[in-house]
């Protein structure tokens, strides 16, 4: 079989060099689902992406039901997220804004990379499959009408440069590792063929631990890392943290741990509806009477959100046992308390952010 998948690779880098249409072997339902995660992440700005990375380490509770002064000691999670690639250039003006990964429960897992201005924080996206899916770029009826090469690598013009849909340009190959990388350009301005290859040929593939711009101390101990992702245009980040109840399943589980930092907008307030403070912040309790719409939440648990907190929004929802813990511990109110901001500067930002 690996004899087979080098012969078919060397015919297909073969007829890059010469300039031929490629292959037209069907792999459109494959992508489908490739092509839902990445949509879907572009327009759903409730939804954690996530990234798998496994069990933290086992809480130290004391007996009686907390450690001193009732906070849940944690001896520490791993990194939650892990940067699988990043961009070695990128047009003036540009830069890396965002970036989360792993799986969402019910595709394959990806990694996806966000580069922009402060205008347009999403022109330039790399989705970055995992090892072994088959999420090939949609073929169309004729074939790919054109192909070039990136690091000696056939690479697919999926929506060839001045694109009329959503992406201007896209670009789709395989790298060295055998994974498929596609590179979407939202942006018509730097949307032409060399820029898009230039931008393509700088990527490099890495396996290094992402910086958060926020600590949280006192997370309960034992938890799966769910999801993560990190913005720095605007800056922001979400911690999904649970346990999955049936393998693959994309629901929130019972017993979990959510927490969504991301800038002060006035429109959340008047849509959810403040009901307490905290610590002179307007705030949510969703056990408390409020005005806005009756949203559940996930397991019968409990939310809270700070909407103007130092000019940020603060969600933090939990549910199950992960709830109870957190209530001898001061509650969701006690953990947005032992949440430290390290500023703007990531070299000032941390790998283990729930330490």
């Amino acid at each position: 079989m690996d004899d087979l998948k080098d012969e078919l690779r060397d015919g297909l880098e073969r007829i890059a060099a010469a300039g031929s249409p490629a292959t037209t072997v069907d792999a459109a339902a494959a992508v489908r689902r490739g092509r839902r995660v990445r949509r879907a992440r572009r327009s759903a700005a409730a939804v954690i992406v996530a990234a798998a990375v496994g069990t933290g380490a086992a809480a130290a509770v004391l007996p009686g039901g907390g450690g001193e002064n009732g906070v849940v000691q944690a001896t520490g999670y791993p990194s939650p997220l892990t940067a699988e690639a990043a961009f070695g250039w990128l047009p003036r003006g540009y830069g890396q804004t965002g970036a989360s990964g792993g799986d969402d429960g019910e595709t394959e897992p990806v990694f996806l990379l966000k580069a922009g201005t402060d205008r347009k924080p999403k022109a330039v996206e790399l989705t970055l499959y995992a090892p072994g899916t088959e999420a090939m770029p949609k073929v169309p009826k004729k074939g790919w009408r054109s192909v070039e090469l990136v690091d000696g690598r056939v690479a697919y013009w999926t929506v060839e440069p001045g694109g009329s849909g959503e992406d201007a340009a896209e670009l789709s190959w395989q790298n060295r590792q055998g994974r498929w990388v596609v590179l979407s350009i939202g942006d018509r301005g730097i949307a032409d063929s060399a820029t898009v290859l230039r931008i393509a040929a700088g990527v490099r593939f890495q396996d290094e631990p992402a910086a958060f711009p926020v600590r949280v101390t006192g997370v309960p101990g034992g938890l799966e890392v769910l999801g993560a992702s990190v913005t720095r245009r605007p800056q922001g980040v979400e911690f999904d943290l649970g346990h999955r109840t049936t393998p693959g399943d994309p629901r929130m589980p019972n017993d979990y741990l959510r927490l969504e930092i991301r800038p002060a907008d006035a429109g959340d307030r008047r849509f959810y509806g403040t009901n307490t403070t905290v610590d002179g912040d307007p705030a949510q309790d969703s056990r408390l009477p409020h005005s806005g719409p009756d949203l559940d939440v996930d397991g019968g648990g409990q939310r809270l959100i700070v909407f103007d907190a130092e000019g940020r929004r603060v969600r933090i929802e939990a549910a199950g046992r992960t709830l109870e813990r957190l209530q001898a511990a001061g509650g969701l109110a006690g953990l947005y308390r032992r949440i430290t901001f390290l500023g703007s500067d990531p070299g000032k930002w941390t790998t283990r952010p729930l330490a």
